[in-house]
């Protein structure tokens, strides 16, 4: 094995289902965003970032939801896009595919087909 950095942790996690062709693209300006908020609130070094897209309302507006979370279902799906770990559930996938995950104040997904999906990181959801 090659010398690995002394910083870096090793860490063992079950997964369920995991692949290289992420429907949701990470923008640069998005993991940026991540790796600052993810050493200012203290994230586990095992967590994922758990995007999430319901929904709302009647006229179909989504809500985008952004979190570090360190718990998998057998809905997930761990994504590898841009260097960066992120689950998304088969519903999510659903609605993300050929979207760009991007940060600018805030998170949003770009999409060449319609209005951007505005959404803050929100804190990990109690279990």
């Amino acid at each position: 094995m090659p010398n690995r950095p002394k910083n870096v942790r090793r860490t063992k996690v079950k997964l369920f289902r995991a692949s290289s062709r992420s429907p949701l693209e990470i923008g640069d300006s998005a993991k940026q965003a991540f790796s600052a908020l993810k050493r200012a609130t203290g994230a586990p070094d095992h967590s994922f970032i758990r995007i999430e897209c319901e929904e709302t309302g009647v006229s179909g507006t989504l809500e985008l939801g952004v979190f570090f979370d360190d718990r998998l279902d057998k809905n997930d799906v761990v994504y590898l896009n841009n260097k960066i770990l992120f689950i998304l559930d088969r519903d999510t996938t659903k609605v993300v595919v050929g979207r760009k995950l991007r940060y600018d104040k805030e998170f949003y997904l770009a999409s060449p087909h319609g209005f951007p999906v505005y959404r803050k990181l929100t804190e990990v959801p109690e279990a």
